[in-house]
């Protein structure tokens, strides 16, 4: 049995701005610092790779799974119907490559907890710090 070779293919949107773009690749170089050596990232439209280019770069790499991991906050039509769509190419472009889509970031527990950080942090940017501790004991008090 031949020795699982994991790719993660990390897929964003796209942007016509290519500094949005590149926290994408930004990340991707963190998930290779985590131990993850073939990390790609994609598109899915708008800028490239577009993802079958990326998925060819994991196999070229020696992959032999692709996580196929959406950088997107809900199961719209791109993660349900493209994403499923364009796995299945994948699959038939390199039959002896598994290709796994995971679900997207929502709706989870940490991303609320994000949510609940951002807000607060906007809170402390525009009242006063003993409003924003009101709020910070208030939203405390309503999640216990």
């Amino acid at each position: 049995m031949n020795a699982k070779t994991i790719a993660v293919l990390l897929i964003a949107h796209g942007s016509r701005n290519p500094r949005a773009n590149n926290d994408l690749f930004s990340l991707v170089a963190r998930f290779r610092m985590r131990g993850f050596p073939i990390t790609e990232g994609c598109f899915l439209e708008l800028a490239k790779p577009d993802v079958l280019e990326g998925g060819r770069l994991c196999v070229e790499q020696g992959a032999n799974i692709v996580v196929l991991l959406p950088y997107f906050l809900s199961a719209g039509v791109h993660v349900v119907d493209d994403l499923k769509g364009l796995r299945n190419d994948l699959s038939s472009s390199y039959s002896s490559v598994q290709f796994l889509l995971a679900s997207p970031l929502g709706p989870h527990p940490i991303l609320e907890n994000l949510l609940d950080i951002r807000l607060h942090e906007a809170l402390e940017d525009q009242v006063s710090p003993i409003e924003a501790d009101k709020s910070k004991i208030e939203s405390s008090l309503r999640s216990s």
